[in-house]
């Protein structure tokens, strides 16, 4: 079976340790939380090195799941496989050579979805910005409007909401061979993957967020051709 994930080992108590004073997961089942925005585009200061979109990238509402992008593409698509991807298996060299990267190897504007959808002044986060929001927010599994998902809230005070979205994959399943895509996202409800703008080290692979009730790290690498959520930021 290919696992189109590789995680980094990182075990509980590690994690909750590398969390700092006000930051930490609450479980608040079965309890309804709400957020009042102005449009899509609303940018929230969480009292972080940048602010957060409130809405997923595609997304009118907070709770909606938005639209799915593979790594360094700006456009959805009706399938995403390795096939029709345009970076996987693309060496980090020539990511950077061919202006897709920068120096940090964070994606340029050019390629950054947020910044094709949402113009100047907003993009996607880097890695070190989705660290950032791990381990200075408080983090609770709660549900919006019957859709379940993190409120994340900063030293601010405010918070913004990241629903379980899942992924979109070309593949069946994993463990079966391949068939007809699939117009349907995987893991909605139950988990969330957001993209970073930062690319991995191997020719497949950019780093990613990701999340389910239990569980929430950046320490993943996976496939630049599945189809994700974007949250976008701004400065």
């Amino acid at each position: 079976m290919k696992n189109k994930f590789t995680l980094f080992a990182c075990n509980c108590i590690l994690l909750m340790a590398m969390l700092s004073s006000c930051g930490g997961t609450q479980h608040e089942n079965n309890i309804e939380y709400s957020l009042s925005i102005d449009s899509s585009k609303t940018a929230v200061d969480l009292g972080l090195s940048v602010k957060w979109a409130a809405c997923n990238l595609g997304a009118s509402k907070p709770e909606g799941c938005g639209s799915y992008y593979a790594w360094g593409e700006t456009m959805p698509k009706t399938k995403y496989t390795e096939d029709n991807s345009n970076w996987y298996g693309v060496d980090y060299d020539v990511l950077r050579s061919k202006g897709v990267i920068n120096s940090r190897g964070n994606l340029t504007a050019r390629y950054d979805a947020a910044t094709a959808n949402w113009g100047a002044g907003w993009r996607m986060p880097t890695l070190d910005e989705i660290k950032e929001l791990k381990s200075r927010c408080r983090w609770n599994w709660t549900t919006m409007n019957g859709v379940k998902g993190y409120k994340v809230t900063g030293p601010s005070g405010k918070s913004i909401f990241l629903p379980t979205a899942g992924y979109r994959s070309g593949i069946e399943s994993y463990g079966r061979a391949r068939q007809k895509p699939h117009k349907i996202a995987y893991s909605v409800d139950s988990s969330g993957g957001y993209w970073s703008s930062t690319a991995g080290d191997n020719s497949g692979y950019a780093f990613l967020f990701s999340f389910d009730s239990d569980y929430f790290d950046w320490f993943v690498t996976t496939n630049r051709d599945l189809g994700h959520s974007v949250r976008p930021v701004s400065e």
